[in-house]
């Protein structure tokens, strides 16, 4: 991965095998396809500016961040006008706004502007982000997570199913209303308190989804259909049917399944699930265990608590022996009734969950207990006491002579118990036994169907007979990427009903892909990969989550960063979240984000992720493990681009003496960091080492990778930008020119790579002293720039402020003004007064303007400028150090 200058950085490596089963693996590399090798990363992409404190989205304030989800982040922020106050104020991520995300979001927008009941937050405003993100502001709820703020003020079992009560009665309004909630949580569910009163709010509709279109209480409602098995929700609160239950739809009673867990750990201190449980098992696994495992009694589950139970009964003002006895009967039954697995055994409804509660707290028959003439005089007991105690003493003296009876009965169930569940869970072994070898021959018949694509589509068009057979003409030279290409437009619809092999193949054609330097030509492989893993496991299995992993490399190579980060900002938190054994997949998504900071100019943000990624690695692969030495890399990348080159020499140093030592001198990741450390060299004005060792990096290169292989393009342009710093402007010129071609060719005229040679090639072209070809090379650059990233990007303004520079040498004033007034206003609004780019555009108009004549306004422009210096990071204002000395003139 090389450190490229300008606009240009590092990334980590795609490892070579992910995304694939290891058995259908197996058969890739017994036909070939390791053949290809494995290429060095390159560049990441740009994030767009996320939101921060003080800034205004509509007449919203940001005060504090809240929180954040997959695609939205909530704030408390302070509306201005008409009137003064605080809300929850969320608002779409930045780089999230793809079709489906924005219907999503809008979906939660109408979906919550439906509610009108006491304990629900209400929808106050929504609106727009200048940049068209949508918003909406919502009630500010302060409070605590339900279970948290009973178990802090020490809540009996009575007072906390009083305010459980209204919790159910919530969301029966938003049941009657069209909508589900699908995520019910204590986080969701926050307990506020109004003159003295505990109140309990739920929050948090971003996955709701309409019952009904256009019914009875939703007028216009049209709210995201999910798509496939997609799994949307918390594992420990999740229904069966929500953890992808082949063809079932999910209802209102998944809601109900989900208040049943709240209830369960509101009276045990415990969910039926724990989440240790579920964090050890993998994806599929944890999704059986949900659909599968069911609950234990809360009596029996207060009895296995071990070593918290004594503090589970504190919080509940009560001892364990007394906890058990009290869960015991209604309660037990109202609680199981909720978490039926089938969920025609289930609550109906909300509100019967909470007529049911209410029923156990007025001692009246619940309608989940057992319809027995014996349950029902218990009730009439404990309401009417006194009058019974004597009968009750008549009816003991009369149980006692049968007991030895009742003895023998008992142990006679007891064992017959014994035994059915013996054959149960005999039973339960075939089947897993089963299922292991249906999934076994499966990835069999995968293995055999892509090596067969593979030796007869791919391989064997090494053939000349083999290309005029399948109708082309026959090159005996024929290149990886022309035969990728001829493969690929063969699958056509020769595996409609092989899904799996479909997904397999088109993914190991887009990892080749870029292996061979073009990764925009494997993104629509990776993409329909995607779509078929989706299709087939779901959109959180390992398989679907590792195919969307390796598309956002492709993305990023390929200039699309803003989609690329997004994808691994979700893939950071998703494994993350998973089992222990998914934890380097974490690493590798947060060294991805970390290098796409790196590529979009935010090496501020980048270092934390890169120090992260490292310090992990070590801990969990080893010192010199690949993936360690790719995050020494990325993190001396980090330093250099924030000016702290005398930590990132030797950091890069280290990490190419281990390189050669693990992968040998001219593996692609060692040559990736011998062209970081010769532009290191370079940063540091060390011309006479930096120069033979670029030189040697694009000979080894141009060898090994071709002469138009990304990565060698990128090395002759570390070249021709050291050659030019170091005064040799005609050969910088050459290369550049040469380079810009080649880029070009290979990934197009708009790929911010290609676009990054036009504005080095200006720069040769400045320092030659022919301002004027110049100029119209700045122009194309400024142009694609706009169309790639927009108007207020930080790129476009640096390329307003590079070509300003330039009609400012060749004193064409009138020309620069203009644009320099366009830069300032757009990065002042864009990126802020104390943007380094704002203060660079503001100095460079001082100057300007001084220069054509307005001497007041430009010195005042320079005053200003001057005035923000010390106020930039370190290595900005080292850079602009130049401004000083112009406003004391």
């Amino acid at each position: 991965m090389s450190l490229l200058p300008s606009d240009e950085s590092t990334s980590a490596p795609l490892p070579a095998q992910e995304g694939i089963p290891d058995s259908v693996m197996k058969g890739l590399l017994a036909a070939g396809a390791a053949a290809f090798g494995l290429g060095a990363g390159s560049g990441e992409g740009a994030l767009g500016s996320e939101e921060e404190v003080g800034e205004m989205i509509g007449p919203y304030q940001l005060l504090s961040l809240l929180g954040e989800g997959g695609f939205g982040s909530v704030w408390r922020a302070e509306q201005r006008v008409p009137i003064l106050r605080e809300v929850a104020l969320k608002v779409i991520k930045p780089g999230m706004g793809s079709r489906e995300v924005i219907a999503r979001f809008e979906a939660e927008r109408q979906a919550l502007a439906l509610m009108d009941h006491p304990h629900i937050a209400a929808v106050l405003d929504a609106g727009q982000a200048a940049d068209g993100r949508p918003y909406f502001a919502m009630e500010l709820v302060q409070g605590l997570p339900l279970t948290e703020y009973c178990d802090t003020r020490r809540m009996t079992l009575r007072e906390r199913l009083e305010i459980f009560v209204p919790v159910c009665q919530a969301v029966q309004h938003a049941h009657q209303k069209g909508v589900l909630h699908r995520d019910l949580k204590p986080s969701n569910i926050l307990v506020t308190e109004v003159d003295g009163r505990a109140v309990p709010m739920v929050i948090d509709f971003g996955i709701a989804k309409a019952l009904q279109s256009g019914g009875a209480g939703a007028p216009g409602l049209t709210l995201l259909q999910t798509q496939g098995l997609a799994v949307i929700g918390t594992p420990m609160y999740m229904s069966p049917e929500q953890a992808g239950l082949a063809g079932q739809d999910v209802d209102s009673r998944s809601d109900i399944f989900s208040l049943g867990v709240v209830l369960y750990e509101l009276l045990t201190g415990s969910t039926p699930l724990s989440q240790e449980t579920l964090k050890n098992a993998a994806a599929d696994e944890m999704l059986r265990l949900i659909r599968e495992q069911e609950a234990l009694s809360p009596q029996r589950r207060v009895q296995t608590l071990g070593a918290a139970a004594e503090t589970v009964a504190r919080q509940r003002q009560t001892e364990i022996r007394r906890l058990a006895a009290q869960v015991r009967g209604d309660l037990e039954w109202i609680v199981l009734r909720a978490l039926e697995k089938d969920r025609e055994r289930r609550y109906s409804s909300a509100a019967a969950l909470a007529q049911d509660i209410q029923s156990h707290l007025r001692d009246e028959p619940v309608s989940a207990g057992p319809p027995s003439a014996g349950y029902r005089l218990g009730k009439l007991a404990r309401r009417h006491r006194g009058p019974l105690i004597a009968a009750a003493l008549v009816l003991a003296s009369l149980i006692s002579g049968l007991g030895f009876t009742i003895w023998q009965a008992v142990r006679a169930t007891r064992a017959e118990a014994l035994a059915e569940a013996h054959l149960a869970q005999m039973e339960a072994e075939k089947l897993r036994a089963d299922e292991q070898a249906t999934r076994a021959e499966s990835e069999a018949q995968i293995a055999q169907a892509v090596g067969r694509f593979l030796r007869e589509d791919l391989l064997q068009q090494a053939s000349s007979d083999k290309q005029a057979e399948q109708g082309f003409q026959p090159d005996p030279n024929l290149t990886v990427r022309q035969a990728l290409d001829r493969a690929g437009s063969r699958i056509g619809d020769q595996f409609k009903d092989q899904p799996q092999v479909e997904a397999a193949i088109r993914h190991t054609i887009g990892l080749t892909y870029r292996h061979t330097g073009a990764s925009a030509l494997g993104v629509p492989h990776l993409k329909r990969a995607l779509e078929l893993f989706t299709q087939c496991y779901g959109p959180d299995h390992r398989e679907t989550r590792l195919c969307q992993g390796n598309l956002a490399q492709l993305l990023q190579d390929s200039g699309r960063v803003e989609e690329a980060a997004a994808t691994f900002q979700e893939l950071k938190r998703f494994w993350q979240s998973s089992s222990e054994s998914d934890q380097e997949n974490a690493i590798d998504a947060t060294s991805n984000l970390a290098t796409t900071y790196l590529q979009s100019q935010r090496p501020d943000l980048a270092l934390p992720l890169c120090e992260e990624a490292l310090k992990s690695n070590r801990e969990q692969r080893g010192p010199e493990h690949p993936e360690t030495l790719t995050s020494m890399n990325n993190l001396a990348g980090a330093l250099k681009e924030l000016g702290r080159l005398d930590e990132a020499l030797p950091l890069m140093q280290e990490t190419l003496g281990l390189r050669t030592k693990v992968h040998g001198p001219e593996h692609p990741l060692t040559l990736s960091t011998s062209a970081n450390l010769g532009l290191i060299l370079c940063q540091k004005g060390d011309f006479k080492a930096a120069i033979p060792m670029l030189e040697s990096n694009l000979a080894q290169r141009s060898q090994i990778l071709g002469e138009e292989h990304s990565d060698t393009l990128t090395s002759m342009n570390n070249l021709a930008y050291t050659l030019a710093l170091a005064g040799q402007p005609e050969p910088a010129l050459k290369l550049h020119e040469k380079v810009l071609a080649g880029r070009t060719r290979v990934l197009g005229p708009g790929h911010p790579e290609t676009i990054n040679s036009l504005n080095n090639l200006g720069s040769v072209l400045a320092r030659l002293g022919r301002h004027g070809e110049a100029q119209k090379i700045y122009a194309q650059a400024l142009q694609r720039t706009r169309s790639l990233r927009g108007p207020d990007h930080v790129e476009t303004i640096q390329r307003m402020n590079v070509l300003a520079a330039a009609y400012w040498k060749g004193k064409d004033y009138a020309a620069a003004i203009p644009i320099l007034e366009e830069a300032l206003k757009t990065a002042t609004q864009s990126l802020g007064p104390d943007h380094p780019e704002t203060v660079l555009a503001e100095a460079n108009l001082g100057v300007n303007y001084r220069e054509s004549g307005r001497v007041e306004d430009g010195a005042k422009l320079l005053r200003s400028a001057a005035a923000r210096l010390p106020r930039l990071p370190t290595a900005a204002a080292a850079r602009l150090s130049w401004i000083s000395a112009q406003a004391g003139r």
